[in-house]
């Protein structure tokens, strides 16, 4: 991965960190990696729900509209595979769910659009 594009996801994952924080989520861990990859964040929702957010940031003066389509079939599809591989291994059963944070970011780094897309993700 390119550093700028390395930069980008930490900036939209240091957004998404401050915004479920402002919710009342309880931030559990944060690039948690597995043998099956990467969970981007683990939160627990004030529900008590153990949300799995898939983090995307774009540079894009279009919006969260290109954002939101970067989240495809086999990204949600490797979404629920992670989430699934995390509650194996932690051994929990727990209510769970995946979730979608897109960020849109200006060239200067700058949040232009933040949306949160609860249960964006099945399975």
């Amino acid at each position: 991965m390119s550093d700028s594009r390395a930069a980008l996801g930490e900036v939209g994952e240091r957004a998404a960190v401050v915004y479920l924080q402002a919710s009342d989520y309880s931030v559990v861990d944060c690039n948690a990696w597995r043998r099956e990859g990467e969970n981007d964040i683990v939160a627990r929702s004030p529900e008590r729900v153990l949300v799995f957010v898939e983090v995307r940031s774009r540079r894009s003066p279009a919006g969260l509209a290109v954002v939101a389509a970067a989240v495809g079939d086999h990204k949600q599809r490797r979404i629920a595979e992670l989430a699934g591989a995390y509650l194996a291994e932690e051994e929990t059963d727990v209510p769970a769910r995946s979730d979608v944070i897109a960020v849109a970011v200006d060239a200067q780094d700058c949040i232009v659009e933040l949306e949160y897309i609860e249960s964006a993700v099945e399975g």
